[in-house]
C-alpha cells in the first residue's frame, strides 16, 4: 500500500506498507481461482435411484439433486457457492464430485439381494466365501 508505511527519515515521506498473506488448505474444499471443488460420498442405492443430498459450502449447507443413474466420479456444479470474485461482482461455483461407496461387509439379507440383482441383470458373479464357509463346503 503506497505511502501507508512508517514515516521516512528526517521528515521524508511515508514508506510503503507490505502485507504478506498465506492461505492454508481447507480440509473439505480445494480452491481453483474463484471455484471450489469437493468430494462427496454417496451410497449405491442413492446413485441408482437418485436422491437429494446435503452438501456443505463455505456459507452453510445446500441441497444437491443427484439424478438416478449417477456414476461414481461424476461432477455436479453448484452455481455461486464458490469464493467471492476479487474486484468484480459475484462468486465462483462449487463443483461436487460424487464417489459411490462400496460397503466393506454385507449382512445375509443384503448379500442375497445383491446376488439376485446380479442374476436378474444376467451377470455371473463368483461369490467369494469366507474361510469358515469355504471349509464347511468341503465336508
Amino acid at each position: 500500500m503506497d505511502g501507508e508505511g512508517a514515516p521516512g527519515e528526517n521528515g521524508g515521506p511515508n514508506g510503503d506498507l507490505l502485507i504478506e498473506v498465506s492461505v492454508r488448505d481447507h480440509p473439505d474444499f480445494e480452491r481453483d481461482g474463484d471455484d471450489l471443488h469437493r468430494q462427496e460420498a454417496i451410497s449405491f442405492p442413492q446413485a441408482v435411484f437418485g436422491d437429494t443430498i446435503e452438501v456443505p459450502t463455505v456459507d452453510g449447507a445446500v441441497e444437491l439433486d443427484v439424478p438416478s443413474g449417477t456414476q461414481s466420479g461424476e461432477t455436479f456444479r453448484v452455481r455461486n457457492k464458490g469464493m467471492p470474485r476479487l474486484r468484480r461482482r459475484g462468486r465462483g461455483d462449487m463443483y461436487v464430485t460424487v464417489q459411490v461407496v462400496t460397503p466393506d461387509s454385507l449382512n445375509s439379507e443384503q448379500r442375497e439381494a445383491l446376488e439376485q440383482f446380479a442374476e436378474a441383470g444376467g451377470e455371473e458373479v463368483s461369490v467369494e466365501q469366507g474361510f469358515f464357509e469355504n471349509l464347511k463346503s468341503k465336508f
